[in-house]
């Protein structure tokens, strides 16, 4: 079994990755490829070891529209090894960055849907 398994020393890579998904209310639909591209800037002025000299992906797009919210991604790639406390809080400062550009653009995250059912009917809230 574990011929075939990969085996990965986290304390030995360079470089690190985060993908970070994001819920958006279909009410900021017009606004989100503005949100997307604001999202890329403050993350690229905040996380200095950001990787943005193309090779490796640095991403902020549209994946899914889903019944109750827009599903969006966001990748980036950083110069920080992934076992480090500069990864902790270099991602931190990631998602505020993307908070940051979200409330500046006047959208919202979207919530869970919550179901609710009884023997009578189904709620959906």
């Amino acid at each position: 079994q574990l011929t075939n398994t990969r085996v990965s020393n986290l304390s030995r890579m360079e470089k690190s990755r985060v993908n970070q998904k994001l819920r958006f209310n279909y009410l900021g639909l017009k606004e989100l490829p503005h949100v997307l591209d604001d999202i890329k800037k403050e993350i690229a002025e905040s996380c200095p070891k950001l990787i943005t000299d193309g090779s490796k992906p640095f991403q902020a797009l549209l994946v899914e529209f889903a019944p109750d919210h827009i599903s969006a991604v966001v990748n980036c790639h950083f110069t920080i090894p992934v076992a480090s406390r500069e990864y902790a809080e270099n991602r931190q400062e990631m998602l505020l960055a993307i908070s940051r550009a979200v409330e500046r653009n006047g959208v919202s995250f979207a919530l869970p849907s919550i179901v609710y059912r009884s023997e009578d009917n189904i709620n959906i809230q």
